[in-house]
């Protein structure tokens, strides 16, 4: 299992570099033939996947930084997702299944009726809010921890992959938008409508990655709770 997740996550570290690479190769004043330097073809390829593996590793970690501050701001309210879902204010998990899921994680991990209550606050009050993301975000370590031990939920294991490596193609995205935006308003020789046309779609893509990102995350802490009913 640990093998299909390292696979999982090579693979969301490869793509958006790689996405990068053939981004920037567009741009009208790159020569991509003189970016490595080489010999033989075989060496020019080795030293291109070695690249592009450690631009992908800054990939994930700039994204984690950059877009997932945006995103707890924009989806969560400046909250992971695991902070918010249990709390009733903010109805994210909700109805019968809310209520038969905290049953359930109270057996399995010795939480009280009285102290699962806390996170039925349905007023925006800062100290009870503070409370209930506190424990919301401890069922969810411990719910993953738990599954991850007993080989459950091995779907939503897999959507956080998938959250990486659309997090990182919305960076890439983001980075590609600001070059070719700044390529076609700073630099009056590129002014075509070939370079604002590939401004625009690195938008909707950003737009299109950043939403995908969101429902993988989601359906992966989701997924690792409804596992446990």
């Amino acid at each position: 299992m640990q093998d299909k997740f390292s696979y999982y996550d090579f693979i969301a570290n490869i793509i958006p570099a790689t996405f990068l690479w053939w981004g920037l190769t567009l741009l009208p004043f790159v020569d991509s033939s003189r970016i490595i330097n080489a010999q033989s073809e075989m060496e020019r390829l080795a030293i291109l996947v070695v690249v592009v593996y450690v631009l992908g590793l800054a990939i994930q970690f700039l994204s984690k930084n950059i877009i997932e501050w945006f995103m707890k701001r924009i989806f969560w309210r400046g909250r992971f997702y695991s902070e918010i879902c249990w709390i009733e204010l903010y109805g994210k998990i909700q109805g019968g299944s809310r209520s038969s899921l905290l049953r359930n994680i109270g057996k399995i991990f010795g939480y009280t009726e009285e102290e699962l209550s806390v996170l039925d606050v349905n007023i925006d009050e800062p100290e009870e809010i503070k409370a209930a993301t506190e424990l919301s975000q401890d069922i969810y370590f411990k719910a993953d921890a738990y599954t991850q031990a007993n080989g459950l939920a091995i779907k939503a294991h897999t959507q956080s992959s998938f959250y990486s490596l659309f997090r990182g193609l919305s960076f890439v995205c983001l980075v590609l938008m600001i070059v070719f935006g700044i390529t076609f308003f700073a630099r009056p020789e590129f002014q075509e409508i070939h370079n604002i046309s590939l401004f625009v779609a690195f938008f909707f893509l950003f737009i299109f990655f950043i939403l995908r990102a969101k429902e993988r995350l989601e359906r992966y802490i989701e997924g690792i709770f409804y596992s446990l009913l």
